[in-house]
């Protein structure tokens, strides 16, 4: 129920400014154009409808964005002067047959001679059981109409520069609510105080309303924790063009989900934290020897998630490498979760693999792979890296997790193993040698053995015998 996204049509908005001083007397003019381009509406197997109004004349006027369509601007003014105010509402129903959550969110664009420090919002919600009995509801909602109650500064009301850390309760909707709305009113203006500094100046706001199911008991099959986990996707993506587009806009913390399988023909570098939940949609690279995603130094917050990530279909030649994720010296905090990785070559390919020197840990849990992971410690320490709960489906006799040089806290627990082992201790890592921390326990499969290349035999033997790697209770069957 959670793998499908909807994007529903609604608006961007955009917000422009410009300030003409008055030289020579005691008040500041201001003069702008402020146009709305789209609100984006997106959501799971959900039917959410938007109606948007503007504040007039102390009133909510007839309807701007009705229904997602035959929308014009959500909000227009001229002559701006320090001291101008405005004021829109959003009333949000769901009508589809699955519970949402309902939430915004905020996006600055465009920004000249710090136009946004010059303005401030303030941002509310609120639900009720009957729509058309709420406007005197959101007009009590209103703090700043009152000319003499203008912000001056941002000790007044919050600076539209924090807008895009704008957080509100998530709202939860019942199914099929045909009388149930939640509510959301953005006051916002200049500062009484605006000097000549912000002249000219511009400024661009895009906002989203982002909607995902919700985990209730009259639609989880008597399950009220089944989707709990549901998230809002920031993006939903079906190519590759489209998911390069999305992580070039996406900010730190947005999440991409991908609504049918992608064919990459080169590396994606992964340059935010983001999450990329791939629904269970396959993630397929075209490029022999090449990874499909990358984490590059200095990025850390990444989690991918439910992506089928593949080799190349042609990789069937014993020089081929079908490569799944790579994560590079530098990189922060990576999280995979319920992935899988297939491919053909398979004994040859890796499913993801750890350059030494990362910065952050590796979590890797919930995954079905046929290719091995390499943890590869040869010229820096491979550290705080957890293998649990893998099921490794290899059959072509290749031992399924390769350790080499350096490695510092490195977990592999209770993970399912195929017939060719659980791991390999590789002799490419002899000269920078040390396990520090190692566990390797509470493992099955119906090979559990560990393979050492002669090379570091004594060197594995003495990590041992000191208590650098510990290897216990894995269980053949």
């Amino acid at each position: 129920m959670g793998n499908t996204k909807k994007s529903l049509l609604a608006s961007g908005l955009a917000v422009l400014a410009s300030a003409a001083l008055l030289m020579g007397s005691t008040f500041a003019w201001f003069t702008d154009s402020v146009s709305n381009t789209g609100n984006v509406i997106q959501s799971g197997d959900l039917e959410i409808q938007v109606t948007a109004y503007r504040l007039e004349n102390g009133k909510w006027g007839s309807p701007i964005l009705d229904y997602g369509d035959n929308w014009n601007p959500l909000i227009e003014a001229e002559n701006w002067e320090p001291g101008q105010y405005g004021a829109v509402l959003l009333k949000v129903r769901n009508q589809g047959s699955l519970a949402a959550k309902v939430d915004l969110d905020f996006r600055i664009t465009d920004s000249t001679n710090n136009l946004e420090d010059a303005l401030w919002f303030n941002l509310q919600s609120f639900t009720s059981a009957y729509g058309s009995a709420s406007a005197g509801a959101a007009e009590e909602k209103l703090l700043f109409e009152d000319a003499a109650s203008r912000p001056s500064d941002s000790a007044d009301a919050t600076c539209m520069n924090e807008i895009e850390a704008a957080s509100l309760p998530t709202v939860t909707q019942p199914q099929g609510s045909d009388s149930w709305y939640a509510y959301y009113v953005l006051e916002y203006g200049m500062y009484t105080s605006a000097g000549n500094e912000y002249q000219n100046g511009t400024f661009g706001l895009d906002f989203t309303v982002l909607a995902t199911q919700a985990p209730v008991e009259e639609d989880g099959f008597g399950d009220s924790t089944y989707d709990e986990n549901a998230e809002f996707a920031t993006y939903n993506v079906a190519t590759e063009d489209e998911f390069k587009a999305a992580l070039a806009d996406a900010k730190d913390g947005d999440v991409i989900a991908l609504s049918s399988a992608i064919t990459v023909d080169e590396p994606i570098v992964v340059d935010k934290a983001v999450t990329i939940n791939g629904n269970g949609a396959d993630f397929t690279t075209s490029v022999e020897n090449s990874f499909a995603l990358e984490i590059p130094n200095g990025v850390g917050g990444v989690t991918i998630k439910n992506c089928d990530i593949a080799g190349s279909d042609s990789a069937s030649t014993a020089s081929a490498r079908p490569m799944g994720i790579v994560v590079r010296p530098g990189a922060g905090d990576v999280t995979i979760e319920g992935c899988t990785f297939t491919g053909a070559a398979a004994q040859l390919g890796h499913a993801v693999w750890i350059d030494g020197g990362n910065t952050g840990s590796v979590t890797i849990t919930g995954c079905e792979t046929s290719r091995p992971i390499n943890l590869s410690g040869y010229n820096a320490t491979v550290s705080n890296v957890t293998i649990a709960g893998n099921t490794f489906t290899n059959t072509f006799g290749v031992t399924e997790v390769t350790l080499s040089g350096a490695l510092e806290n490195v977990s592999i627990r209770n993970n399912s193993f195929g017939w060719g082992g659980i791991a390999r201790v590789h002799a490419d890592g002899a000269n920078n040698f040390s396990f520090t921390n190692v566990v390797i326990a509470d493992n099955t499969g119906s090979n559990v053995n560990i393979t050492v290349d002669a090379a570091v035999q004594e060197l594995y033997d003495a990590a041992l015998a000191n208590g650098g790697i510990v290897v216990e209770n894995n269980v053949r069957g």
